[in-house]
């Protein structure tokens, strides 16, 4: 499966990070039917209107995560390598992007 860095990113710092392996209360279902739709491969979300389906979903979604996090986590990894040699920091300490 091929991933866009900007997924990789989302898998990473939304769903890793806050959603996966966690109960369904505020935005969890909706990370699980975005993360499905990425580790799908598919153009849109399969929104579930029944609780006795989030189970399933979970099972799923977490099993595709764990598949293909090799490859999410080494996109994630590439890209954040690339935006911190392409930063510097200013006397103020902030960071500036290089052109």
């Amino acid at each position: 499966m091929d991933f866009s860095t900007e997924e990789a990113i989302w898998l990473i710092e939304v769903f890793k990070n806050n959603t996966y392996l966690r109960g369904f209360k505020g935005d969890v279902k909706a990370n699980y039917e975005e993360a499905e739709r990425i580790l799908r491969g598919w153009n849109k979300t399969n929104p579930r209107s029944c609780s006795c389906d989030f189970p399933a979903l979970t099972r799923i979604t977490n099993s595709f995560f764990e598949q293909y996090e090799a490859q999410i986590t080494t996109l994630y990894n590439e890209f954040k390598e690339y935006t911190s040699s392409t930063t510097t920091t200013t006397k103020s300490g902030r960071k500036k992007q290089s052109v």
